[in-house]
């Protein structure tokens, strides 16, 4: 009997690239997309890489596109929440601002060749789309850890109010989340060795992607070698018009989604705006110069009104949520801890400078060197977590609460437009009403302020002050009684949560919050912003009267509320009677109002 032949070797399969496919490479960020076969073309700069995305679905990035996601600076978005303090309301929220720029750039393209196939004028070039899309990629390049917290709360605290950092050459700049994201744009090119050029891209595009990140709002003074005729580019981003930009188009429904919140717009809504939209001339109101702006079909006029309600609604239900704002404030003042640290316990890496010779920077002076700022995220908060020096016990104390649930207490609210005016115009800053509120609770219960002065002396003088009214008697249901009062003083240190006198209240227990919440432009209505055109003549943009969609329209473009809340629960119900007896006075001096409680 013949042996029998071994089985033939299969033959190897050569590798994808001989077969004029690239090789798939590792995702870098897996947690939202899947790589799919990239589509391969004549030449390195052609090769399309296609990812999957939860709310576009399948979306394409270039060659240049890749690069720049490809780099350190950029996966920091990927650390980043975009929500904020949100996640740790809805649970759920745990998406970043890594997909939300790849969306913002996926949707700043389809606009564009939307545009070109519907007119034949005002198109937008390849060079033109390519550095929109690039912009709507890098524009969120420059949040800090927790992103708007680091901007209006860590800066101000360190730099003053007016934001104004100073610079290794002497110079100060303005502080702004934009300015942040151009300077760590250009540090990743540099960085990374991306060289634009390679791309078909030169000096001027580079001005325009950055001007496109930061517009100036009067198209004349706007760089990067592109006439009026094109200023609607500068729109697609960062319309700083209309507030109406594909940056929101993209956060609205990805935050909808991630919270399981209904909304009446989702991304075949934005098909058919898209397919309505026109690059039209319009001119200044003043008459002053023509210029381009997008515009869109006269029947889209309610639904234009219902993106700018979404953002009402997304601010009212989520990203100003009570809680969300208590958590907000916790961390605030964890932060607020860690930057005003003397021993600079928690610090990142950056370059080494005159000002800076250990290349060490601390969580404010990061502003400083783009190097060391691309390593601040959101796990800042876990440094300072898992420090162990003494400096930081405060912020180590918050953050723990914050673990065990133990948050900052709502109060109540009020509404009362009046305070939002300037102060010149007799509105009240935020630490003034704080003030009041404690001193008319000091007014309305003297008993409780005589208290703490070592006036009343008996358990019995407090009993007939509690019959008479002069002290609630919600505040001894708290276990207040006179014979468990520490000495005057024991409030006044750092006792832990819970310790000292649940009747004594201190500016510093409260957290006055002026929340104003609106569809995008103030008051005003944003839709008043926006040229339409008619059918039959789509050439030329023109406003729509607000008569012509009265029925749809709120009774008011703005709600503002002034939020109270207490640092310490056992203290919420002293609280609510301070802010009660304050409201009531409020009134009494302004006459009329909604008064506490009105929501």
């Amino acid at each position: 009997m013949a042996a029998m032949e071994p089985p033939a070797k299969r033959p190897r399969r050569p590798p994808a690239e001989e077969h004029g496919q690239p090789l798939l490479r590792r995702a870098s960020s897996t947690r939202f997309v899947g790589r799919a076969p990239s589509i391969r073309r004549e030449g390195r700069k052609a090769t399309k890489l296609a990812l999957n995305d939860y709310v576009h679905g399948t979306i394409e990035m270039g060659g240049l596109e890749q690069r720049i996601i490809d780099t350190p600076e950029f996966q920091r978005l990927d650390g980043l929440a975009q929500l904020g303090t949100a996640q740790y309301v809805y649970r759920g929220a745990k998406h970043t601002r890594f997909e939300h720029s790849l969306g913002v750039a996926h949707l700043a393209e389809k606009l564009l060749r939307s545009l070109n196939r519907n007119q034949s004028e005002h198109t937008a070039d390849e060079r033109d789309i390519l550095c929109v899309k690039i912009a709507g990629l890098c524009h969120d390049l420059g949040h800090g850890p927790y992103s708007h917290l680091y901007d209006d709360v860590v800066i101000p605290a360190f730099f003053g109010p007016e934001k104004m950092i100073p610079m290794e050459n002497g110079t100060y700049i303005k502080w702004s989340h934009e300015d942040a994201s151009i300077r760590l744009f250009e540090q990743l090119l540099a960085k990374n060795a991306i060289r634009l050029e390679d791309y078909g891209l030169g000096a001027d595009d580079k001005d325009f992607i950055k001007e496109l990140i930061n517009p100036n709002k009067d198209p004349r003074f706007r760089r990067g070698g592109r006439p009026l005729s094109k200023a609607y580019l500068f729109d697609i981003v960062n319309n700083t018009s209309s507030g109406l930009d594909v940056d929101k188009l993209d956060y609205f429904v990805r935050d909808a989604q991630r919270v399981g919140m209904q909304i009446s717009i989702d991304p075949l809504f934005y098909d058919r705006l898209f397919q309505f939209a026109r690059v039209c001339d319009v001119r200044r109101e003043d008459g002053a110069y023509q210029y381009t702006q997008i515009c869109y079909r006269d029947k889209m006029v309610r639904d234009l009104l219902d993106i700018f309600r979404t953002r009402f609604d997304l601010h009212y239900k989520v990203y100003q949520h009570k809680t969300v704002k208590a958590v907000e404030f916790m961390i605030r003042d964890a932060l607020l801890v860690a930057t005003n640290d003397k021993e600079k316990t928690i610090t990142v890496a950056g370059r080494k400078t005159a000002r800076h010779p250990t290349g060490r920077y601390t969580i404010a002076e990061a502003v400083h060197d783009m190097e060391a700022y691309a390593n601040l995220k959101d796990s800042i908060l876990d440094a300072i977590e898992s420090s162990s020096a003494p400096s930081l016990e405060a912020a180590r104390r918050i953050i723990h609460r914050l673990r065990t649930r133990k948050l900052y207490k709502f109060v109540d609210k009020m509404r009362a437009p009046d305070i939002f005016a300037s102060e010149a115009d007799g509105g009240l800053s935020e630490e003034t009403i704080r003030r009041d509120i404690v001193n008319a609770y000091r007014e309305a219960y003297p008993v409780v302020a005589a208290r703490h002065a070592s006036v009343v002396s008996s358990s019995s003088d407090e009993a007939a002050a509690v019959r008479f009214g002069a002290i609630p008697e919600d505040l001894l249901d708290d276990g207040c009684s006179q014979d468990t009062l520490p000495d005057q003083d024991a409030g006044d240190g750092d006792a832990e949560e819970g310790e000292g006198d649940s009747s004594h209240l201190r500016e510093e227990d409260l957290i006055l919050l002026k929340k104003t919440i609106h569809f995008g432009r103030g008051a005003a209505n944003p839709v008043s912003r926006i040229y339409f055109v008619e059918k039959d003549n789509v050439g030329k943009g023109f406003k729509i009267d607000e008569e012509r969609y009265q029925e749809v329209l709120p009774r008011s473009f703005i709600s503002q509320e002034v939020c109270l809340y207490v640092k310490d629960e056992l203290k919420a119900a002293a609280a609510r009677l301070a802010f009660k007896a304050w409201t009531d006075k409020h009134e009494r001096e302004r006459g009329g109002g909604a008064g506490a409680g009105a929501g």
